[in-house]
């Protein structure tokens, strides 16, 4: 067992490196199996029905001029409903116990469904820290949105560059000309006088 699951995970890194899809398909995506040069992997291509929920939430946020919970509601309104989970008895895996899940969106989720990279198409989970920095990847088919559009929607709380070909997800940067200024700037030295 442990070899076997030795040769599966350490399979499931390597291909989440090369940009293809692993695990639960995120809100807005599906994840088709597609002959590629690795054999058949699943690829996060958009969802026809809820794509449009996402692209809508970042068009308006980005705009900066409705409030969170009027973006909610309007999105609310297109048909936006999270997919429902089903869990099942651990004993009889027949029996379901509960359906959770089928939720409207409301502001926290947007605000997180806002900051997640993985919509602009650029994928940064924990599989892709490699000697303790993360080393975020492009996906294979792109996001819902652009990076130019991401960026925006966030404010500068979460920023996505380009460096060399290799994309760098950045939390909180701050721009230089907004560092911390100094009492006594040597720029302007005579500024008191």
């Amino acid at each position: 067992v442990r070899v076997n699951q030795t040769r599966m995970i350490g399979a499931a890194i390597r291909y989440v490196r090369r940009g293809y899809g692993r695990g639960t398909t995120p809100l807005g995506f599906g994840a088709p199996k597609t002959d590629t040069d690795h054999g058949k992997r699943p690829i996060l291509n958009p969802h026809s029905e809820e794509a449009k929920w996402f692209v809508r939430m970042f068009e308006l946020t980005a705009e900066g001029v409705k409030p969170d919970q009027e973006i909610c509601d309007e999105v609310n309104k297109m048909g936006f409903i999270t997919r429902p989970k089903v869990y099942r008895d651990k004993e009889n895996r027949n029996k379901i116990i509960a359906i959770k899940g089928k939720r409207k969106l409301n502001v926290k989720m947007l605000r997180n469904y806002i900051q997640n990279a993985i919509y602009a198409g650029v994928n940064t989970e924990k599989w892709l820290i490699q000697n303790g920095e993360l080393k975020p990847v492009y996906l294979k088919e792109g996001g819902l949105v652009s990076v130019e559009l991401f960026n925006k929607a966030n404010h500068g709380k979460v920023m996505i560059m380009d460096e060399e070909g290799l994309p760098r997800v950045y939390h909180g940067k701050i721009p230089d000309w907004q560092h911390k200024k100094l009492k006594l700037n040597p720029n302007y030295p005579w500024k008191q006088y």
